[in-house]
């Protein structure tokens, strides 16, 4: 079994496929970003130009604003290198759809 399926048996929610342009702020610094997939629990963000001393971690509060639409609080569950996953505060089964009905 590949990791990629062993973390898709591990989630609650479908995830819903896009690009979107958004805003993190991560540690008070606001990033540019791009809204990649989401669902209710979470998001999967890609930055877009990473300042060289930005920088965030697994555990980090961030607040992913998505124009349009509202803002999600929530926390860094992964990192890498431009990417990151966001598990959110709560439960955005609602603007999940949202986004995913304009999109």
């Amino acid at each position: 079994m590949t990791v990629v399926s062993e973390y898709a048996e591990q989630r609650e929610f479908d995830r819903l496929h896009l690009m979107i342009d958004a805003t993190a702020v991560i540690n008070g610094e606001e990033q540019a970003c791009n809204l990649l997939n989401i669902c209710a629990g979470g998001a999967k963000v890609q930055l877009t130009a990473m300042p060289a001393d930005a920088s965030f971690n697994k555990g980090d509060e961030v607040s992913l604003h998505v124009p349009k639409f509202d803002e999600f609080d929530g926390v860094i569950v992964w990192t890498d290198e431009e990417y990151f996953g966001i598990r959110f505060d709560e439960n955005h089964k609602t603007i999940a759809a949202l986004v995913t009905a304009s999109a």
